[in-house]
């Protein structure tokens, strides 16, 4: 009897203690429900948590999503020279790069020299004839300019090679933006090659197979080409093998073997000019 007035004793203490853990549990269940529940927020706040996890994993997905600024692409410091056949004739070509690095001179004797010369003369890496002279004398035949002053006045219109302040170069043929221009120098060369023009030449000229010298741009190179050949696949030289936007004729014939009072000369303008591959143009 004592027994069971016992253990009704401790059924109240009991289901006290029952009421305590149930009510416990139910209100971490309340407070796990509210801190799930996403409240409203007040705008430009943020969200707690999860919330907020998310806000930072988009902005690093924005970041991964950018593509890469990449280096502009620079021509490697390499002069290369090689020899090719392009439709029965043979070529000699020269390669430079098209950069800062690389300055451009209008060297002028008037009492004539040779290429060899010229290129020795001012530390020149290649050289190029120039527009046409006259045999006798060595005086210009056309357009002559040199640091904004007129040596020649333009007789047939013919596009030009244009160096400007800087040693920076450029062929076209608008005359309005070169005339006394102060730095620039420019002198008007032979028959536009690429896109071919006739320029006042006629086909007798054009078919005829003599040397011939040229040079052409593209927008990461400077090619300079000699060889005997006509017009017609001294153009396609630089069209299809050289793949030049624009290609021009210089002074060839007694000039490539023998004496003018202007040359094109390219040299570095430092001493010792740091090669460096650029990226790829892909």
């Amino acid at each position: 009897m004592e027994g069971s007035r016992a253990e009704r004793k401790d059924i109240p203490a009991a289901l006290h203690h029952w009421r305590i853990a149930a009510r416990t549990a139910a209100g971490a269940a309340a407070l796990a429900m509210l801190l799930l529940t996403s409240a409203p927020l007040e705008k430009g706040s943020l969200p707690p948590g999860v919330v907020e996890s998310r806000v930072l994993l988009k902005r690093a997905q924005s970041f991964e999503a950018r593509p890469a600024r990449r280096r502009p692409y620079h021509p490697p410091h390499v002069v290369k020279v090689w020899m090719v056949e392009h439709r029965g004739r043979v070529f000699r070509c020269i390669q430079l790069p098209r950069c800062e690095h690389l300055e451009v001179i209008l060297s002028l004797d008037w009492k004539g020299q040779t290429l060899e010369e010229a290129k020795r003369r001012h530390g020149g890496i290649a050289a190029c004839t120039d527009g046409f002279v006259h045999s006798r004398n060595l005086t210009p035949a056309d357009f002559l300019q040199t640091g904004g002053r007129r040596l020649s006045r333009a007789v047939t219109g013919r596009w030009m090679l244009v160096i400007h302040d800087g040693g920076a170069m450029d062929i076209h043929g608008n005359y309005f933006l070169v005339k006394g221009r102060e730095g620039v120098t420019a002198a008007a060369l032979g028959q536009r090659l690429v896109p071919l023009a006739y320029d006042g030449f006629s086909k007798a000229f054009m078919n005829r197979v003599t040397d011939r010298m040229g040079i052409g741009l593209t927008n990461h190179h400077i090619f300079i080409a000699a060889g005997r050949s006509d017009i017609w696949r001294f153009s396609k030289l630089f069209s299809e093998v050289l793949n030049c936007k624009v290609a021009i004729n210089t002074d060839g014939g007694h000039v490539v073997r023998g004496r003018s009072s202007t040359h094109i000369v390219f040299r570095w303008k430092t001493a010792q000019p740091i090669s460096r591959p650029g990226p790829s143009r892909e």
